[in-house]
């Protein structure tokens, strides 16, 4: 298996001799020994995570795929003492092999070669509807210790009320046996009743919590700030130092921020002045000084004719950004007619070390301009997930709900595709709802209007 004939690693192990000049047989350096057991872990449709025993004498290592056993090439090149790689951007529903080269002067050994499917990306429809429909409510992902949920809170039902309730659904047993529970029914205050505001779950050092900004109230746009202990069940309205001012339809995010957590805000509507903002805030979440608003860029600003128009009811997520700088990125929204349309299709980077703007150029097709389509981070898959929204072909309605699925990345890359699924989607959609479980990992769906009087209470996951 070292003679060169061997198909892709043994191509870079080949180069490797040539460029060193070694492999001569004038060293005395032994051959590395065989890496220890291979084992693969499948994680989802299109990620499965190797392990390996450490190799003596290695000088680095190649981690190779094929789709047969036969036919190796080449994915990676670790350095020595490396024991673990991720296997990302796999095609679903398909059995990969794998095998781990080592080698150093003399030559390469290789691993076991197992082999393991990807899961299929499919939606599963099969769970227990809400008890009543919303839209534009605001939902998150709770660990819940071994219980993990989705807790949902405000929006609107079928009868266009204004909700003040929140509620969660079981994520720890089959989608069929799942069951909506209602969550503070006890709590002495309660947030009122509002819609298009925005939430993030805040793991808050073992006291895990809700943190509610903002909406309207069917009169004005709303600025408060609610956080509802999701141990206790109880809503507290905490003292908040700065504002950003009322808005309904713009986005928040979750940045663990190395130790120091914060909310990300983005854009919105003040309704009570017809204004559509383009501003980012920060509102701490630990610290010195929680629950204070810090301004990370003014709209206009000195910078504002190469940043993006102001907008809402676009999409947001905190991306990592594995290898780079965090950012925020934000994907489409509404800009009153911002270019000519009322809608657009754009795809922005916010540094949040740096503070700037970066119009991304992604490749693959460029999706329809859009609005109210949900957004979120696949930290698993290192890429993120767009689904739904409502799209226009003019400057004027009617609009058209959407039930498409987009991917956007991964990792510092920015890449749309169009991921094929098993099974039909969930019913064309906007103003919905959507959080990751990462245990899956899985996209969970939940509500929406399509625009043409139907309201949602049906939870729909895909396999990611």
């Amino acid at each position: 298996m070292s003679d060169g004939k061997q198909r892709g690693g043994g191509i870079l192990f080949l180069l490797s001799l040539s460029l060193s000049g070694c492999g001569n047989g004038s060293s005395d350096r032994p051959l590395p020994t065989v890496p220890g057991a291979l084992l693969l872990a499948v994680i989802g449709a299109e990620r499965i995570d190797l392990t390996w025993g450490d190799s003596l004498d290695e000088a680095g290592y190649v981690v190779e795929r094929s789709p047969d056993g036969l036919t190796w090439m080449p994915i990676a090149s670790l350095p020595a003492d490396t024991t673990a790689y991720a296997a990302l951007g796999l095609a679903p529903a398909t059995t990969w092999w794998f095998r781990i080269q080592a080698w150093n002067g003399e030559g390469a050994v290789f691993s076991n070669a197992p082999s393991a499917p990807t899961l299929a990306r499919a939606w599963d429809s099969t769970w227990n509807p809400a008890p009543v429909p919303r839209a534009e409510h605001s939902a998150v992902y709770d660990p819940n210790g071994a219980n993990p949920r989705m807790v949902v809170f405000g929006g609107n039902d079928d009868m266009l009320t204004y909700l003040d309730t929140t509620v969660a659904l079981d994520l720890s047993v089959a989608p069929n046996l799942a069951t909506w529970t209602s969550l503070a029914t006890g709590s002495a205050l309660t947030p009122p009743a509002r819609r298009a505001h925005s939430a993030v779950y805040d793991p808050n050092a073992g006291n895990p919590r809700m943190v509610v900004f903002g909406g309207e109230d069917g009169t004005f746009s709303l600025e408060d700030v609610w956080v509802l202990d999701l141990t206790t069940e109880e809503w507290t309205s905490p003292g908040v130092t700065g504002a950003p001012g009322p808005r309904a339809g713009h986005t928040a995010a979750y940045d663990p921020n190395g130790g120091n957590p914060r909310m990300l805000v983005y854009g919105g509507l003040d309704l009570d002045l017809g204004l559509v903002l383009g501003d980012v805030w920060a509102l701490s979440l630990g610290g010195a000084t929680p629950f204070t608003w810090t301004t990370l860029y003014a709209f206009p600003g000195a910078t504002s004719p190469t940043d993006p128009a102001p907008r809402y009811f676009h999409a947001a997520y905190h991306d990592p950004n594995p290898g780079g700088q965090s950012r925020m990125i934000v994907f489409g929204g509404n800009d009153e007619g911002d270019g000519g349309t009322l809608l657009n299709s754009e795809a922005w980077s916010f540094s949040l070390s740096g503070g700037g703007w970066t119009l991304l150029v992604p490749t693959g097709t460029t999706p329809s301009d859009r609005e109210s389509m949900s957004g979120i981070y696949d930290g698993t898959n290192q890429h993120g997930v767009i689904f739904g929204g409502l799209i226009t072909t003019g400057t004027i309605p009617p609009f058209q709900p959407l039930d498409e699925l987009l991917f956007l990345g991964p990792g510092t890359g920015a890449a749309w595709s169009t991921p094929a699924t098993t099974s039909a989607p969930p019913s064309a959609r906007y103003r919905h709802s959507a959080v990751l479980d990462p245990s899956g990992p899985r996209l969970l769906i939940f509500g929406g209007t399509d625009g043409a009087g139907s309201f949602y209470p049906d939870v729909i996951s895909l396999q990611l």
